[in-house]
């Protein structure tokens, strides 16, 4: 099982329910009792209850990323309802459509949501941090990483605390309403690959292209390359990518770094770029000519500390691993200072590519006479 998943996806739903208790503005909309039988107009922007919504270092996609295994939910047989206050989490025993009884944690910001889809002819889609055998193997119960629920008609929402803040708002900013609306109805009983495949960002809505800033001379000033952190990108892809002719790129919030080819990354393989202040970096899988406009998946994403870049100049080894999630694909594995990268640096292809790092030392041959 993987553990980090899970801690990961609980620290980040504490973080989001931490704002409906903080002191702010609280912004409520016609959330209904558990249960209650009542109609509530456009289900979009209900079942909100949020104090000063988070600032997240991920995005919604990468939110919606964190799931294992999917119950799409008949009814709740048995489950403790509380306030946040009191807990975050409450254990339910619930059926699912098939037949099949869950034990699991559902997060307790999302209950009115739940419920008031059940009762008033929706459908409820529980995404759960951890596959149901591997948590019951490992004594540990599954949890709620977020609820898709649908109103009679079909259209789509997240219940909870501020998830429409924190992933329905954004999506629907960057995407438009009815593209979301698709997005989060397709995403339904998708894990790994094709989850991923379906979270990739779309061509921008509105008919033109967005601007898309290259990090590399000739394309932005120099003093803004100059302002960055220098990087080395050193990818290891373990398996192979279903679409072989594609490309491997990062992308900070300044802009696209430059690409390679996921079969180089097979073996090993580096590549240069830049990290700006934030340390955010997103891995994406492009086409074959590297149009961001048009990206296959997102591949996963990871952040650098502001320690890591003080000296300027950072190489990063990293691992990717297509048939994770997202929020586990990409895993930085090893971070050293350029001036330190040199022939005992033992990354696989690390000098078959990259220009401007010294070239491994050839031992003198003992019987050469050095002419």
């Amino acid at each position: 099982m993987n553990h980090r998943t899970h801690l990961f996806c609980t620290l980040l739903l504490a973080l989001i329910a931490a704002s409906c208790t903080s002191t702010g503005t609280s912004v409520t909309v016609g959330a209904p009792a558990a249960g209650e039988n009542q109609p509530i107009g456009d289900p979009r922007a209900n079942f909100v209850d949020c104090a000063d919504p988070p600032k997240l270092n991920i995005t919604p996609e990468g939110i919606l990323s964190f799931v294992e295994e999917w119950v799409h939910l008949r009814s709740v047989l048995q489950a403790e309802r509380v306030d946040l206050a009191t807990r975050l989490w409450s254990p339910a025993t619930v059926l699912s459509t098939e037949g099949k009884t869950y034990n699991i944690e559902i997060h307790n910001a999302m209950w009115s949501g739940v419920d008031w889809a059940l009762a008033n002819g929706g459908a409820v889609w529980i995404a759960l941090n951890t596959p149901v055998k591997e948590s019951e193997a490992a004594g540990i119960i599954p949890r709620s990483s977020y609820v898709i629920a649908t109103d009679s008609s079909g259209v789509a929402f997240i219940p909870g605390a501020c998830e429409y803040f924190t992933v329905y708002e954004p999506l629907a900013e960057q995407r438009g309403d009815a593209e979301t609306q698709k997005l989060l109805l397709g995403i339904r009983g998708k894990t790994g690959a094709a989850l991923n495949a379906a979270l990739a960002s779309p061509e921008p809505v509105g008919g033109g292209l967005e601007a898309v800033t290259l990090l590399h001379p000739g394309d932005v000033d120099e003093e803004f390359l100059e302002s960055l952190t220098s990087g080395l990108f050193h990818f290891m892809l373990l398996s192979e990518l279903a679409e072989r002719d594609s490309v491997i790129c990062t992308k900070i919030p300044a802009g696209w770094n430059d690409c390679l080819l996921a079969s180089e990354a097979l073996g090993g393989a580096a590549i240069e770029g830049y990290l700006d202040e934030s340390g955010q970096v997103e891995v994406w899988q492009l086409d074959e000519v590297a149009n961001p406009h048009k990206p296959i998946r997102l591949l996963g994403q990871f952040e650098i500390s502001a320690a890591d870049m003080r000296g300027g100049e950072l190489a990063m080894r990293i691992e990717i691993n297509p048939s994770k999630a997202s929020i586990d694909a990409v895993q930085v594995l090893e971070t050293i200072d350029m001036k330190d990268v040199d022939d005992s640096t033992d990354w696989p292809g690390l000098f078959d590519r990259v220009e401007g790092l010294p070239e491994p030392k050839v031992e003198a041959d003992e019987n050469s006479s050095g002419e």
